[in-house]
């Protein structure tokens, strides 16, 4: 007689981000759709339970960036101005997808992003203007 024994996963194990916390410095004239950088992650378990779904959740003023749910690559998704807003701190989350949403577990850390600054605006004169006689 055989007898035959499957052993199913199940949702015990916690997504990690791989390479959080990180800083990147990029162009204030990054043009849209420019990478940033490319989370990595990695979960323990199998199948569904361990298909990662990736977000931005806190720090994405104006939405300038975007991260693709399934890859985790960031981009740039507006046109950014450094002397506006010099800086982005990002929270990046990563959950896995069990079949009951309920028991999704997550991971999260920081993704700074400085933007450096670029010769894009014209000189102003500091000088009052003189008066012609």
């Amino acid at each position: 007689m055989l007898v035959g024994i499957r052993v199913l996963d199940i949702n015990d194990n916690d997504p990690v981000l791989l390479n959080l916390p990180m800083n990147v410095t990029i162009s204030e004239n990054s043009p849209v759709s420019s990478f940033v950088a490319h989370i990595l992650a990695s979960d323990a378990d199998s199948g569904c339970n361990a298909l990662l779904t990736f977000n931005i959740t806190a720090g994405n003023r104006e939405r300038a960036f975007s991260i693709n749910a399934t890859t985790g690559i960031v981009t740039v998704n507006r046109p950014l101005d450094r002397e506006r807003i010099p800086e982005y701190k990002l929270t990046i989350s990563v959950k896995d997808n069990p079949e009951n949403p309920r028991i999704a577990r997550r991971d999260f850390d920081l993704l700074l992003i400085f933007l450096a600054d670029e010769n894009d605006n014209h000189p102003s004169s500091l000088r009052a203007p003189t008066r012609q006689r």
